[in-house]
């Protein structure tokens, strides 16, 4: 009797452990894409254009500096070389400010535009894929992001508000000016 009850005992562990590993096995885990950042914004339209936008503001605003720099050698004068010297430090402000505000802008297309395919497709977890050891190719979800991307409308151009900053400047000129007469 005793050797029937610890056969059926043994009957019901096993059953048990089997059952709790059938549900494991059943069990999928998180569904996990990858995406090649670098690739996105390198072939990306939207990303192209921030380009050239960029290397066009730098154009602009080189003509300036160059006629600073111009003045600075035919007369080097302290005033000159302090003229060349604010006008340089202008320059490298407003485009450093100009290449963040443009890249803010793509990253936050970007960061939409992922989330918006990853909760469409039923991704939970989106990786980079130079962090990733090994991975299916059907889970690289670079070229539909581009995709995604460039279909998706960011405009790079200043917003109105910030457009006349040098404007701003003017007004402080004309009230030192009214000061000296």
């Amino acid at each position: 009797m005793k050797r029937v009850f610890a056969a059926a005992l043994l009957v019901l562990v096993s059953m048990a452990v089997l059952a709790g590993c059938s549900q494991q096995a059943g069990k999928q885990g998180p569904s996990i894409a990858v995406i090649d950042p670098q690739q996105v914004f390198n072939e990306c339209d939207r990303c192209l254009e921030a380009g050239e936008y960029l290397k066009n503001i730098g154009t602009d605003m080189q003509t300036e500096l160059q006629a600073a720099q111009d003045a600075m050698r035919a007369d080097p004068t302290d005033e000159n070389k302090q003229k060349f010297q604010d006008t340089l430090a202008k320059y490298q402000g407003k485009v450093q400010a100009e290449q963040q505000r443009v890249v803010n802008l793509l990253n936050e297309a970007f960061v939409a535009v992922l989330d918006q395919y990853r909760a469409d497709h039923g991704f939970e977890v989106v990786l980079p894929k130079d962090g990733v050891v090994s991975f299916d190719e059907g889970v690289d979800i670079t070229a539909p992001v581009v995709a995604a991307l460039n279909a998706r409308d960011v405009d790079l151009k200043l917003p109105e508000t910030a457009a006349p900053e040098a404007g701003t400047e003017e007004p402080a000129e004309e009230a030192g000016d009214a000061k000296d007469e």
